[in-house]
């Protein structure tokens, strides 16, 4: 009794301040639609944040080093991968990595900026990650004709 009162409430208030509200119900025998759990693989062709957070190793033997992908958008633990593994619940596969610093005039002013690179395994479309910074991506991504 009293949720039906909030929700009167919240339906004049919405409608008060000229905001459409739509209050239709699926049929009996139709389920409504319900959005994806969360932490589920995203569709094909969703666009989704990669972040390259930090790295493992000397940067002068990248093939024995670990680094740390964050898939920001599909639910899953920090991933510590090595070159040539597959980021889990993708087409992507590290290839190389790049370590780069800022040149500022003092050597403590500096700045990792270091890259990774990753490659889609179906198109072998290349995509570079830098260090610290989230970059949209798409997961899966299957073409009938790869692009040039």
């Amino acid at each position: 009794m009293r949720s039906m009162f909030f929700a009167r409430i919240l339906i004049t208030l919405l409608f008060a301040r000229g905001n459409q509200l739509s209050l239709t119900a699926a049929p009996d025998n139709q389920a409504a639609p319900t959005a994806p759990a969360k932490g589920d693989a995203l569709p094909d062709n969703a666009p989704n944040r990669l972040k390259f957070q930090s790295y493992d190793g000397d940067p002068k033997q990248p093939e024995k080093m670990e680094f740390q992908i964050n898939t920001l958008d599909i639910k899953q633990p920090s991933l510590f991968l090595k070159i040539g593994d597959i980021i889990p619940k993708t087409h992507w596969r590290l290839t190389g990595f790049t370590f780069k610093e800022t040149t500022e005039a003092k050597p403590s002013d500096r700045h990792d900026i270091s890259e990774i690179t990753i490659e889609d395994t179906v198109t072998k479309r290349e995509v570079t990650l830098v260090i610290a910074q989230p970059k949209n991506v798409i997961l899966k991504q299957d073409f009938a004709i790869p692009p040039k």
